[in-house]
């Protein structure tokens, strides 16, 4: 009986994969979309038709929030010359404490230092803020979801 469970076992531990873990304040490597990206909205802004797809997105678990930093490309429908590349921080989850960081995603064009924060409330949708919640939702949930 003993020889018969012992290649069972050796087998068993042989066909195991290993086991990948996540580090702390370390970005974890890229989710690169294909092609143009990942399409997560659609629409017409001050008579502007557009799409917008989510390019990358990378994980980094810390102490105090999980982000995912990541890039957008928003590009004319009628004229895809003309395109915004944002590169973004999306704060997704947050422990329950006093000093937690607020929900919400953090953008700029390139440059961190004129980096702008909205926080993520989706009662209070805007048409300002409903493009940020939709690639918050995309980043952050994994689905598309249409704030109007």
């Amino acid at each position: 009986m003993k020889k018969v469970w012992v290649p069972i076992v050796a087998l068993v531990i042989s066909q195991t994969k290993p086991v990948y873990s996540i580090e702390y304040e370390k970005l974890e490597p890229a989710i690169k979309y294909p092609g143009k990206g990942w399409l997560i909205q659609s629409g017409n802004d001050h008579g502007l038709h557009f799409h917008a797809y989510l390019q990358s997105k990378a994980l980094m678990v810390t102490s105090d929030a999980i982000y995912y930093h990541g890039e957008e490309l928003v590009e004319g429908a009628d004229d895809p010359k003309g395109y915004i590349r944002w590169y973004f921080r999306t704060v997704c989850a947050v422990p329950d404490t006093p000093t937690s960081e607020q929900l919400g995603i953090y953008f700029n064009k390139g440059d961190p230092k004129t980096e702008t924060f909205i926080p993520f409330k989706p009662n209070e949708v805007s048409n300002i803020v409903r493009g940020w919640y939709a690639l918050w939702w995309a980043v952050c949930k994994n689905e598309l979801r249409n704030f109007e």
